[in-house]
């Protein structure tokens, strides 16, 4: 064992921690804080999980919020502790409330905040759009969905009529919600630029397909490792349908879920597009 090793051993202390019951007490930048801090004793609890979001959403409800300044204290919280083994559990738990926060509507600077439907956990995707009025389409219209594993109707925010964007969470598990994905990649006309960590979904292939045989520019951005795994059809969609793939090869696992449709509408979330 190197000095280093046995240096940082020597040093070392446990995660601190924080229970429902006493972040119920905490004011809104402790609780960011403090959640951060001590995500590594509770990211891997449900439970926890679940309470803790359901105090931050109360947090949201509880009146105006200047949801700029409060994402700028989530990240710079989240670079403070960025130096330990831990860091990917408090960035997991930074992406739940960055979630959260887009979810309840602030970003667009639309109504009230909605709650997630009862029992739903805290895990989902948002799509946020720009109007653009001479559209009437089906799917012209800016939709959102989420995803890590969720129940319930999906909660639609609106907003504004001046902020010019559109803001609607989904829900899952959800055979509503996940048609509202498919759909939304369906509706491309011109462009389709996804960046997902793997897809596995062949209902999502198909959809991307689609969109390349109606002569939508399609790229993709995925991760280099989880393309070669069984199941993918990230090669697949590059080797048969000639469809641009770039690979990210950095160590760390390229972990981010988005798509831009035509450049207007924009999925993203914490919704996997794998199968399982």
């Amino acid at each position: 064992m190197s000095l280093l090793n046995c240096l940082l051993g020597l040093f070392a202390s446990p995660s601190p921690s924080l229970t429902p019951q006493e972040a119920q007490q905490l004011p809104l930048p402790n609780f960011v804080s403090r959640s951060i801090e001590c995500a590594p004793s509770f990211v891997h609890d449900q439970a926890s999980v679940q309470a803790l979001c359901q105090i931050f959403h109360q947090h949201l409800a509880a009146g105006p919020c200047d949801v700029r300044r409060l994402t700028t204290d989530i990240f710079q919280v989240s670079q403070r502790h960025a130096a330990t083994s831990a860091d990917q559990d408090r960035l997991r738990w930074v992406q739940l409330l960055m979630d959260i926060v887009l979810t309840q509507g602030q970003v667009s600077g639309g109504g009230p905040s909605v709650p997630p439907p009862s029992g739903a956990t805290n895990s989902y995707a948002t799509v946020v759009g720009q109007q653009k009025p001479q559209h009437h389409g089906k799917h012209s219209t800016p939709a959102t969905y989420p995803g890590m594993a969720a129940t319930g109707p999906s909660a639609v925010i609106p907003s504004q009529p001046s902020s010019g964007v559109r803001v609607e969470p989904h829900f899952f598990p959800s055979e509503r919600s996940f048609r509202v994905l498919v759909d939304t990649l369906q509706s491309s006309r011109a462009t389709l630029d996804i960046c997902v960590f793997n897809i596995t979904d062949d209902d999502l292939a198909n959809a991307i397909i689609a969109s390349k045989k109606r002569q939508v520019q399609v790229r993709i951005i995925a991760d280099d490792e989880q393309c070669s795994s069984q199941g993918s059809d990230v090669q697949r969609l590059h080797r048969d349908h000639r469809i641009p793939v770039r690979l990210d090869n950095d160590p760390s696992h390229m972990h981010n879920k988005f798509a831009i449709v035509d450049n207007h509408t924009v999925i993203t979330g914490s919704y996997n597009w794998t199968k399982g």
